[in-house]
């Protein structure tokens, strides 16, 4: 989708957080909290979300249980955090009816402290648009 339409779907401005490179950048909506949309050449391509207000379709988000993360998405592969592992963990979650999307929840080995959701090649990327 691109930025325009979102800006024509959401309540509030959109405003941009950072740009780490020229074709690609953030975005937060400044009447939702909590939300980034991560911007590639004027197409939005990951959602950033650390806050407990949003939740995947299986109803996991902020706060859940590591375990429930697994549970709701049976073969999610975890591996430790790069920076903050061994203790942090990445939870990623690929569908095998969908080669192009994917999620990475962050947990502190107990509870989801954040996650992000999109493109897979978007969401693989571990400091924002670098």
């Amino acid at each position: 989708m691109r930025t325009a339409s979102v800006a024509k779907l959401v309540p509030g401005t959109l405003s941009p957080e950072e740009a780490n490179r020229e074709d690609c950048g953030y975005l937060s909506i400044s009447s939702v909290r909590g939300l980034s949309l991560m911007i590639f050449e004027d197409t939005v391509v990951r959602f950033d979300i650390d806050t407990t207000t949003f939740k995947t379709s299986k109803g996991i988000g902020v706060g859940s249980t590591e375990t429930a993360v697994l549970r709701a998405y049976p073969g999610a592969k975890v591996t430790p955090h790069p920076y903050d592992g061994p203790e942090w963990h990445y939870v990623t979650v690929d569908s095998p009816k969908d080669k192009i999307h994917r999620m990475i929840f962050e947990t502190d080995g107990k509870n989801v402290r954040s996650y992000r959701v999109g493109r897979g090649d978007a969401v693989e990327l571990i400091e924002g648009c670098s």
